[in-house]
């Protein structure tokens, strides 16, 4: 791995650090899951999976470490792999509804590892609960998805640089 593609993740992984902690007094709104997603597109999924990575686990130092940590990375790690293999197939505003959804199910999966790890019943913790939660994020990313792409894509694909 080269020098600037390493300095690369790092400076998008910091970006995303800081987005995160930006947006952490609203609950569940972020652009950074729009951002992963993007860079599923716009990059290889080894780059955009090292970001994510990254982000989340510098990010836990600041909003709080725990196993669930290593759960959020493997499922938004699953989460970008689906989304790098049907992307492609997909109109622009179909891309924009199927992001918000897989937000909103990655919110659905972690609240019920969560319910797994404190001995909650499923339907009340992961569905009743979070919902508003998962809501938010997803309506977030399907807000920030469309004004991001279009940043991305003038830097990769115009400029064909970043």
């Amino acid at each position: 791995m080269t020098l600037q593609r390493l300095t690369r993740i790092s400076l998008l992984a910091a970006l995303c650090v800081a987005l995160r902690q930006a947006f952490a007094p609203f609950p569940n709104v972020q652009p950074i899951s729009a951002i992963f997603f993007l860079l599923v597109i716009f990059e290889d999924y080894i780059f955009a999976f090292l970001v994510m990575a990254l982000t989340m686990f510098v990010s836990a130092f600041f909003m709080g470490m725990g196993l669930i940590v290593f759960f959020q990375i493997a499922a938004f790690g699953c989460w970008m792999l689906l989304w790098r293999m049907c992307y492609k197939w997909l109109p622009f505003a179909i891309q924009i509804l199927l992001v918000g959804l897989m937000s909103f199910g990655y919110g659905i999966l972690i609240d019920s590892v969560y319910a797994v790890f404190y001995h909650m019943p499923w339907w009340t913790y992961a569905l009743v609960n979070g919902f508003s939660f998962n809501l938010a994020h997803a309506l977030s990313t399907i807000g920030f998805y469309p004004l991001l792409y279009h940043i991305f894509r003038r830097f990769y694909v115009e400029k064909n640089h970043f």
